[in-house]
């Protein structure tokens, strides 16, 4: 039982965190916020931040206190934090907010089975801003630049094993209150030297401000998905000498905030 039983639907098991987190590892580090620092994971689908069954994975960010922090910086309080401390700053900021959504993938348009797989999964408060594609007669390579609490971090380039393709790169930069709604694309097959592969020829991003496209040779068979303002969640796909395939993650949000 909890100090607050108000919360103790909102309780997740120890040990289901560190799993989620790789046990904290560095790789799943987002940030570090006021008293600690800030992890990302996904719990699976047998656990719940709100209690109840879910099929798809759970997206977490988990704030791991730092008690020499929350100590005045171990050096001019000596004294642990009382429990009522930590509870009110729990409360005041965001670190306690545990933000859970459902992810669904869409199908992937293109190969199944060429190149090799990637995925870009927006965390909560990450926020797309910049989509680079090298393209001609198909797209060649996609890369994605995303903000999270204010620092910028661009992915590495899925596709072009091969080289650049010697034809054009684009930028496509969204606004902060910007995002995808609709994407439109084609399938068609590559020719010269990396000739006979699967690959998206083509693709048209839309979002609540304005389109951007076609990029590549809108050329074989033609794909769209649109969805609800908010519900965009990211991209995966398959890439080798070319982006092979293409998904995206949609979001179902649900906020439990103390």
């Amino acid at each position: 039982m909890s100090l607050i039983p108000e919360l103790d639907h909102l309780k997740i098991p120890v040990e289901d965190i560190k799993t989620a987190t790789n046990n904290f590892a560095n790789d799943n580090f987002l940030g570090k916020g006021g008293f600690g620092k800030v992890y990302k994971g996904q719990l699976p689908p047998s656990t719940s931040a709100t209690g109840s069954s879910r099929r798809g994975f759970t997206n977490v960010a988990v704030k791991r206190l730092d008690v020499q922090l929350m100590s005045g910086q171990g050096q001019h309080r000596k004294q642990r934090p009382t429990m009522a401390l930590i509870v009110e700053q729990l409360q005041i900021s965001l670190e306690f907010q545990i933000g859970s959504r459902r992810i669904a993938e869409t199908s992937l348009w293109g190969s199944s089975t060429g190149g090799d797989p990637w995925s870009l999964q927006l965390d909560s408060n990450q926020k797309l801003k910049k989509i680079t594609i090298d393209h001609e007669d198909w797209i060649y390579s996609i890369g994605f630049t995303t903000v999270f609490s204010g620092s910028s971090d661009s992915s590495q380039r899925h596709g072009g094993h091969g080289g650049p393709s010697g034809g054009t790169i684009s930028e496509i930069n969204f606004d902060d209150d910007e995002e995808i709604t609709e994407i439109h694309g084609t399938v068609g097959v590559s020719t010269g030297h990396y000739a006979y592969y699967t690959v998206i020829s083509s693709l048209c991003f839309v979002t609540n401000k304005k389109r951007d496209g076609p990029f590549g040779k809108e050329a074989g068979t033609r794909f769209s998905v649109r969805w609800d303002v908010g519900s965009f969640g990211g991209f995966y796909g398959r890439a080798g000498f070319y982006l092979d395939g293409l998904g995206f993650y949609l979001k179902d949000t649900i906020q439990a905030s103390i």
